[in-house]
Formats: structure tokens, C-alpha cells, sequence
């Protein structure tokens, strides 16, 4: 798909990330917490979609020492990243492979699945549901961060006041998630709002763009440098900064029964 190249090439590209995405590893953090609460059995077996360059895959090495943890991305520099920041964590129990997580190869199941803002980037991330839930084992555990549709609110605002097309996408709702949890288990969404402060609309772009997050739906159409200079120029007249809402999405499901298909 055109979508999932772009994506790839946009986070191979993203050479900043592990310097600039802070609110991406504070996030991590956050699930983090919650994943500690879980009861898992001795020595899971765990996959992480969307590693990154490694924000989430550290706590679960700490949190979980004698699991078996599979480090997965779409984008094999951003794989390439994590090995190095893990390597440092000196395991033998971590492997490392390229993978778009909606389409996850073989039949290997697992005591834990989890992602870290990485289902805002899949094509159906509400269809998804029920094909990860299969990888599960009887007992395991599906949890993920995702972004909700108020994110960027503010953004969206800029846009409509200035007249542009503000090339957002559109995410399912913590009502959504919640409805589309598969039979044979038991699933919960939690949801969180963050606000970050920037200078200026222009230090909030530069910013996405640096991390790889500014990728916008194929069907958007850039406005013109002229008209994004107008309304940048007639924002700075009337502020002095920039406030942008994560519309954070945390979810959980435990799979309960035990068959498997």
C-alpha cells in the first residue's frame, strides 16, 4: 500500500526522534506504569509493535528480565535504532524484526501484545482488533496507546480560522475502541488528554516533522507556502504561543477463552 510506504519511509527518515520525541517517550512511560500492574506468566512471551527506537521496549525489558521480547517496526532504520539503544541492556532474550503490524507473519502466539502510539498509523486499526486478539494466548494480554480524535484540536481551529486544509487524520473514539473489542475476552479504554505548550504554530511543525509525525492523509492537498505564511503571520499578531492536546487512548483486553481461532 502507498500509505504504509510513505510511512516507512517518513520514520526511516526520522534520524531526530530519539532526541526530539518527548511526548512519544513520556507516553511510553505512562503505559509503562500501567503494564506493571499486570499478572503475566513466568517468562512471557511478548510482542511490541512499533518499537520505535526503543521508549517502551526498555521498560519491558525491566519490568519482565526472563521475558522473550519481539521487537517489531515497519520502518527497518527505526528497528535499527532500538537494537543499538537495547544493546546496551546487555539481554540475549530480545529478537528483532521488520514487521507491519497489521500483518503479522506465521502463527506464533504470545502472553503479551503491546504498542505505544503506533495505532494511529494502521490503515483499520479497529479491524485489526480481532487478528492480534488471535495471536494471543488463552489468559494473554492485547494493550496499546493510541491517539484520539481530539488531538491536535488545536490545530484543527488554526485551520478553519485561516482557512486551510489542516491534512489531520481522522481516529476512532474511546466509544469506538470500546464497542470493537472481539468476543472471547474482556476489554476497557481509559482516555487522557496531555497539553503541550510551543511558541508558535511553526516550532508545533517543525516538531512533527523532525519525529516523522507530520505524514498527512494521501487525499490531502498542501496549501500553498504563501497562504501557510499569511496565516502564520496573522496568528503571531494575536498570540504568543502555541497550545496543541494529545487526545490520549489507552486500552486494554485479556483474552479469556481458550480457544485460540
Amino acid at each position: 500500500m502507498v500509505f504504509r510506504q510513505a510511512v516507512t519511509e517518513v520514520f526511516n527518515g526520522a534520524k531526530a526522534y530519539q532526541q526530539k520525541a518527548v511526548v512519544q517517550q513520556r507516553v511510553a512511560g505512562r503505559l509503562a506504569e500501567q503494564l506493571g500492574d499486570l499478572a503475566l506468566a513466568d517468562q512471557p512471551q511478548i510482542l511490541e509493535i512499533g518499537c520505535g527506537t526503543g521508549f517502551l521496549s526498555k521498560h519491558l525489558i525491566n519490568l519482565w528480565p526472563g521475558s522473550r521480547l519481539l521487537c517489531t517496526d515497519i520502518a527497518p532504520e527505526m528497528l535499527a535504532r532500538c537494537q543499538t539503544q537495547l544493546a546496551k541492556m546487555d539481554s540475549e532474550l530480545i529478537d528483532f524484526q521488520v514487521m507491519d503490524g497489521e500483518n503479522i507473519p506465521g502463527d506464533e502466539t504470545f502472553d503479551l501484545i503491546v504498542a505505544s502510539l503506533v495505532f494511529q498509523w494502521f490503515l483499520d486499526p479497529l479491524g485489526n482488533l480481532q487478528k492480534l486478539v488471535k495471536r494471543l494466548k488463552p489468559g494473554g494480554r492485547l494493550v496499546f496507546v493510541t491517539l484520539g480524535p481530539e488531538t491536535f484540536v488545536e490545530w484543527r481551529q488554526f485551520c478553519s480560522k485561516y482557512q486551510l486544509a489542516c491534512g489531520l487524520h481522522d481516529y476512532p473514539s474511546g466509544d469506538d475502541w470500546q464497542q470493537g473489542w472481539p468476543q472471547g475476552g474482556v476489554g476497557q479504554v481509559v482516555e487522557e488528554r496531555i497539553v503541550e505548550e510551543y511558541p508558535s504554530p511553526q516550532f508545533f511543525l517543525k516538531g512533527l516533522k523532525e519525529i516523522g509525525t507530520a505524514l498527512s492523509p494521501a487525499s490531502h492537498k498542501p496549501v500553498s507556502a504563501f497562504e501557510m505564511r499569511r496565516a502564520l503571520h496573522s496568528y503571531a499578531e494575536e498570540n504568543k504561543n502555541f497550545s496543541i492536546t494529545y487526545h490520549l487512548i489507552f486500552a486494554g483486553f485479556l483474552k479469556t477463552n481458550l480457544d485460540n481461532n
